[in-house]
């Protein structure tokens, strides 16, 4: 059972919030070998999401990473490190039919591509930006409907991207939209069953931030109640190992691709009409 938690002052101590809500990744898989066989959770946590585990998930033993349209960045190659080394399927859980905004952070990063090219004299990072959408025109839509300078969605744009990056990404990708949909598309309404899915069934590969105010109020309004409701009601706590060191979690770096790759499928500037 979780302990009694005071959640201000849980957040307000990095060391004390990463011990509790984060798991290595070799004990997470330990845990995920031993609660599979455990058929008593698997039906209390069938009995808590009302029978909505999404199908990629199914047959357990996946490493999940969540992100409204997934691309190649350094993020992802980090992520892509997991199922290289171990024995997991990776699942590329996104979110198509979730509105595209420029104030949030990764989203602005698919429209605006942040290109790492190396160290510079000074020993900073060397990073450009790619913007190939039209922001005014995308705001508020849903992220299936925003397209690119040249007329191509961006989430085939992104999708191609990645198939260079992870030839058989076609594989691993979900779109959760669906499901989302089945759990009233409200975070703090979906999120109680999305968090019990890795109790048993797979391992979460994410980070928390608790520094930028959107990010801290919802990891305080959202995440940790659905993380201490799931680990109470199942007994059991969820999965979850920070993908980015906590420490340079926030670095931009994480969204760079590297400049090569978008290089290969950006058209040519002198083509098109781009915003500054």
């Amino acid at each position: 059972m979780p302990p009694d938690i005071d959640i201000e002052k849980l957040v307000a101590d990095r060391a004390a919030f990463n011990s509790l809500v984060y798991t290595s990744i070799d004990d997470a898989i330990e845990e995920l070998k031993n609660r599979w066989e455990d058929k008593d959770l698997a039906q209390k946590i069938l009995k808590y999401t009302n029978k909505n585990i999404p199908k990629p998930l199914m047959q357990g033993f996946c490493a999940v990473l969540f992100r409204q349209v997934v691309t190649p960045n350094y993020e992802l190659r980090r992520f892509m490190a997991v199922p290289d080394t171990y024995d997991l399927k990776p699942v590329f859980w996104e979110y198509h039919n979730d509105k595209f905004t420029s104030n949030n952070p990764i989203k602005h990063s698919l429209g605006k591509i942040p290109v790492c090219s190396g160290i510079g004299k000074k020993g900073g990072k060397k990073i450009s930006y790619e913007t190939i959408i039209d922001f005014n025109n995308s705001n508020g839509k849903k992220l299936k409907e925003v397209e690119t300078l040249w007329g191509e969605s961006l989430i085939s744009f992104h999708h191609r991207l990645l198939a260079l990056v992870v030839p058989e990404s076609y594989k691993y990708l979900f779109d959760a939209s669906p499901w989302f949909a089945k759990n009233k598309n409200l975070a703090h309404e979906y999120y109680k069953n999305y968090i019990a899915l890795f109790v048993r069934n797979a391992i979460l590969f994410e980070n928390f931030v608790l520094k930028e105010e959107d990010e801290l109020e919802f990891t305080k309004k959202v995440f940790l109640p659905a993380f201490f409701e799931a680990w109470r009601v199942l007994g059991r706590k969820p999965l979850i190992v920070a993908l980015e060191p906590t420490s340079i979690e926030d670095d931009i770096f994480w969204f760079c691709h590297p400049h090569n790759t978008v290089d290969l499928l950006v058209p040519k500037k002198d083509s098109l009409h781009y915003n500054k």
